[in-house]
């Protein structure tokens, strides 16, 4: 039975395509991250949820026996301005399989700084890959994103970036397979978290990789440039472990 924190995390991502965000909270100032959890009752996770993303991923305490199973596909994008990322919306068709349950990929996004850490390091950028199953649980694969030579899919991404918030363009010249923004022989940390943006929902399943993607410089440069920097400070574990390496 679905939990009401993955009722409510699939109702926001299910809204999210369609509705630009709120210019009620903010990254810095005096609605950023350490008053989230002020500025509305339905923001109350942010402050008060044992289970919230993103974190410092360590020695994992576990090892992890099952699989994932990645099935994307090439298609045509398109790119949102939501005032706070840029999100590539997915259409139907590809996803991956974890322990049996299958999670559709809904659309990617990307965050400067890294939100997650790596034994204590955040990297330029991360890539936020949102999935959600039938029965409206989320997932979300994360991947670092390393200073290097410039990223092909996101040259080709960042021709079309929309400046405006609220703006959107169609990529269909470009058929983007998103299995492009996995690292070559990726492993998986995996914990029970949260989304890292209001209203901070918990109950999303976290899938971040300990391998990176490469990144040009300017590339990050141009992202901060329109969209500013978007990386929520880590949170604290808890008492959660989590588990890694899970392999494909």
């Amino acid at each position: 039975m679905r939990t009401r924190a993955c009722i409510a995390a699939a109702m926001l991502l299910a809204a999210t395509p369609m509705t630009v965000h709120a210019a009620e909270w903010s990254y810095e100032g005096p609605n950023g991250p350490a008053r989230w959890g002020r500025l509305k009752a339905a923001y109350t996770a942010c402050a008060q949820g044992r289970m919230q993303s993103p974190i410092d991923l360590r020695t994992p305490a576990l090892r992890a026996d099952a699989g994932i199973v990645f099935d994307y596909k090439p298609v045509a994008l398109e790119l949102r301005n939501n005032g706070h990322t840029i999100e590539a919306l997915h259409p139907p068709g590809s996803g991956f399989t974890v322990e049996g349950r299958r999670f559709e990929l809904v659309q990617f996004h990307f965050h400067a700084p890294s939100e997650h850490a790596l034994r204590g390091r955040r990297y330029p950028m991360d890539i936020h890959l949102v999935h959600r199953s039938a029965d409206g649980r989320l997932a979300v694969v994360g991947v670092f994103m390393e200073y290097g030579r410039a990223n092909p899919v996101l040259a080709a991404l960042w021709r079309r970036m929309p400046a405006r918030a609220g703006a959107s363009e169609k990529i269909g010249s470009t058929a983007v397979n998103a299995a492009s923004l996995l690292p070559e022989k990726p492993s998986f940390w995996r914990y029970e978290g949260s989304l890292t943006t209001p209203p901070c929902s918990e109950g999303v399943r976290w899938f971040v990789a300990g391998q990176t993607i490469p990144v040009g410089k300017s590339q990050v440069e141009h992202f901060v440039r329109v969209i500013g920097r978007n990386a929520r400070p880590l949170q604290p574990l808890h008492g959660r472990k989590p588990v890694g390496p899970l392999r494909p």
